[in-house]
């Protein structure tokens, strides 16, 4: 408890100021990290049999086995693809509003298209080379026969697994101490950023603008400590577990799926329903979500193979007619279901193209891209400052424009609140598919009638799974309640009759962001102008040398 107290008070301490002292911690959280994952990664790849655990990583070669589980397996393994959703969530901190906070310091001109390529590539280059520190230590716990070998993912592998291998490593307090800073500064990381963006929310608004931002922090910072005891008493590590994977799987999931709704099917919904494209509008998009949450629940449990609990009866009827046990595959059709929901709104896309009533371009923005097309566009065109700078000629089309609007638009409007919801489908059928329950000698636990006792995610006790289905629900209560409760629009969105205004994304509201907008388009005009006066320079000198 001690312990927890410390680090929130770090937390404080590192954002007080706001980014003003964060941006001098991060010159320590971050580097930190990369070169103890590089020390590891150096140190875990000469373990004994760390080559197992590599091959494991690279191949999928089980360690024990040595046999390659199928690509169809693992690809329709929706555990992997939720944790490496979940992975991916909350390493880049999506759906968090880590990110909306920090950018919200930036001009509103700025530039993003390089700046969200270096983060997300750089994340995943990362992840991916820590993978070699993760998976040498899983082959080495495999070598020397651990007992918990199989805590191969999620926080049984940080918490539980990477620390007994440190153990029996040589030198194994340095290990142990190199495995706990680089967990205490990464969780730093995550701590202050979160807390950051909290804090910065509640300051952008009218009455929080009144409060000291050391104050609203110091505020957020108790309130996450007094959270975090829950997770301090012996039972904390199942808590922790339980909350982790019901907020990355399910909170996380439909808070994205909402923000792509937002974004692809709700900005400036009133400025392209017009007469002309009402009907096609409504017709594209009621038949969208209407596939999308019947057709992926149909799909998942419908189509798909049964729940393991179910198992035994299937394959008892399958040796009844004739068959081998060893020869049984699940029955599964989850490919139809997809199919079937892209081929439906294939047909109404392009029911809604015949509709049109005004040229190709302006379904494409207006129907079949709306809201999306106008966002994307205006990240595109601010890719390049330089470039855009008013010289009093039309600049041409960046050839990749196109190609980006329209994979820009069609992941955000269709793509990925079809995937986030399908897996958060699959995961929730995983939840629910009851599982055995095992002693310390791997026997399985009866109740007084002698009948195995099954139970959800992690075999833990339904109590617990009720407890992890609470958070989500006090994410939705907290993120849907304020759309009803707050009816007031911003003064900045009213006009003086109260009427509502259209924001201009071109222009900054901010004067401080306008003169460091002026000061900076004068740099890049200056810059160009520089740049153009030496080229004619050089022209000179090659005319007068001929």
């Amino acid at each position: 408890m001690l312990a927890l107290l410390v680090t929130w008070v770090i937390t404080y301490f590192c954002v007080f100021k706001g980014v003003k002292s964060s941006s001098y911690v991060v010159w320590v959280t971050v580097p930190g990290p990369i070169i103890f994952i590089f020390i590891m990664v150096m140190n875990n790849l000469c373990l004994e049999n760390a080559d197992a655990g590599i091959r494991m990583y690279l191949r999928g070669i089980d360690p024990e086995t040595k046999l390659v589980a199928p690509a169809s397996e693992k690809l329709g393994n929706g555990q992997m693809w939720a944790d490496a959703v979940g992975q991916i969530f909350f390493s880049l901190g999506v759906c968090m509003g880590v990110m909306t906070s920090y950018s919200s310091y930036n001009r509103r001109n700025k530039p993003i298209i390089r700046d969200v390529m270096v983060i997300s590539f750089g994340n995943c280059i990362l992840s991916f080379f820590a993978g070699f520190a993760v998976f040498s230590v899983v082959g080495y716990l495999h070598g020397i026969d651990s007992k918990v070998k199989g805590n191969t993912s999620s926080s049984g592998l940080a918490f539980i697994a990477f620390p007994a291998a440190a153990e029996e490593m040589p030198g194994s307090n340095f290990w142990i101490i190199l495995l706990g800073l680089t967990l205490f500064t990464l969780g730093i990381d995550t701590a202050f950023s979160l807390v950051e963006a909290i804090s910065t929310v509640v300051y952008d608004t009218e009455k929080g603008k009144a409060v000291p931002r050391k104050l609203t922090a110091l505020f957020v910072c108790i309130l996450g400590w007094l959270g975090s005891l829950l997770f301090c008493p012996s039972w904390g590590f199942t808590h922790f577990d339980v909350a982790d994977r019901y907020i990355s799987v399910y909170l996380m999931f439909i808070l994205g799926i909402m923000q792509c709704f937002a974004a692809g099917w709700m900005f400036h919904l009133q400025k392209v329903m017009t007469e002309q494209n009402k009907s096609a509008i409504m017709l594209l998009s009621g038949t969208y979500w209407f596939t999308l949450l019947v057709l992926a629940p149909v799909t998942v449990f419908g189509l798909g193979a049964p729940l393991d609990i179910n198992m035994p009866s299937y394959i008892e009827a399958f040796v009844e007619n004739g068959g081998i046990e060893a020869d049984f595959v699940p029955f599964s059709m989850m490919w139809l279901g997809v199919v079937l929901f892209w081929a439906i709104n294939l047909v109404v896309i392009m029911a809604t193209f015949l509709m049109k009533k005004g040229d190709a371009a302006d379904w494409y923005k207006n129907v079949f891209f709306y809201g999306a097309y106008e966002l994307a566009d205006l990240v595109a065109n601010k890719s390049d400052e330089l470039h855009n700078v008013e010289d009093g000629a039309s600049q041409p089309t960046p050839c990749w424009k196109p190609v980006f609007i329209f994979w820009w638009a069609f992941s955000i409007k269709y793509f990925i609140p079809w995937a986030l919801f399908s897996l958060m489908m699959w995961n929730f059928k995983a939840d629910i598919n009851l599982q055995y329950v095992y002693d310390n000698d791997e026997n399985r636990i009866t109740n007084a009638d002698g009948d195995a006792i099954t139970r959800g995610y992690g075999a833990y006790h339904d109590l617990w799974q009720l407890v992890g289905f609470i958070y989500p629900l006090i994410g939705l209560i907290c993120f849907i309640v304020p759309i009803f409760v707050v009816s007031t629009p911003e003064l900045a969105l009213t006009g003086k009759n109260g009427e509502r205004l259209e924001v201009n994304l071109h222009e900054e509201d901010d004067q401080v962001h306008r003169d460091a907008e002026k000061a900076y388009i004068m740099g890049l005009q200056a810059a160009k102008n520089a740049l153009i006066d030496m080229n004619k320079k050089q022209e000179s000198a090659e005319v007068t040398k001929n």
